[in-house]
């Protein structure tokens, strides 16, 4: 039987600041602008986002093992499917239970916050699109299309889908902060492509096209250093509460990448 410090190891904890960091400056906007911020819907989003992202990671580890592209990996974190430490039977029950925790805890968010229904089908496909990020007829991260991902839903979707929720649960407008979702999504999508680029060679070898094997390992330089400067000069235009933590996260981000 698997130790449970095996499954704390395949939660992968630094990635989830990837969940964590959008939510907090989606609460922000509105927090900012109208002085007021309910603790306990803000719980239920980051842990939404939180078990979104834990879910994801272990569907990543069980679909990246069924399709290759973990073998010979010298790299990067241990994937425990393809060490042989966690069964592939095992980690599919994980993901869903992790998936339907985000679930039940995004219905109960919405309960407590007293929103719209249409938070409702936005969660869903929050949950469906974690599955067909490396799961699915079509995953996403093998057709080149993982980076748009990450900028919609960690930079759009979490960042101004907090801001709406955290809006309506205190009966307040919603300002949108556009420049600040995708400045978030740029900076979280760059923890993809310097793992895109560290796995350049086995993703070429198991035909997972990510936007490095397609556009080859200098424009993946490109792509990182325009993703990581570009983001800098709009967070720094934004009002304090919200520069403020996406500064921090700046950082966070920069010393997890080095």
């Amino acid at each position: 039987m698997c130790h449970p410090k095996h499954w704390v190891a395949a939660v992968r904890m630094k990635t989830l600041v990837a969940s964590v960091a959008p939510v907090l400056v989606g609460a922000s906007l509105p927090a900012n602008a109208y002085g007021q911020l309910q603790i306990l819907p803000l719980l239920g989003c980051i842990f939404f986002a939180v078990f979104l992202q834990i879910g994801t990671n272990f569907a990543n580890d069980y679909y990246d093992f069924l399709r290759g592209a973990d073998q010979d990996r010298k790299l990067g974190p241990k994937r425990f499917v393809a060490a042989g430490i966690i069964s592939p039977k095992s980690m599919h029950v994980a993901y869903r239970i992790a998936f339907l925790l985000a679930f039940l805890i995004g219905v109960f968010t919405c309960w407590v916050a007293g929103v719209s229904l249409w938070f409702f089908p936005f969660g869903i496909l929050c949950i469906f699109c974690g599955y067909l990020y490396t799961g699915g007829p079509i995953p996403l991260a093998y057709n080149g299309l993982g980076d748009i991902f990450v900028v919609l839903f960690f930079g759009f979707g979490a960042v101004e889908g907090t801001n709406i929720l955290m809006s309506q649960a205190h009966n307040l407008d919603w300002i949108p902060s556009y420049s600040t979702s995708l400045a978030i999504g740029l900076l979280i999508n760059n923890l993809l492509v310097v793992n895109n680029y560290r796995d350049f060679d086995t993703d070429l070898v198991s035909r997972k096209r990510t936007l490095v094997t397609l556009l080859g390992k200098k424009a993946g330089l490109l792509l990182y250093f325009v993703a990581f400067l570009c983001p800098l000069s709009s967070v720094l235009c934004t009002t304090k509460v919200p520069r403020t933590i996406g500064c921090a996260f700046f950082w966070d981000y920069f010393a997890f990448t080095n």
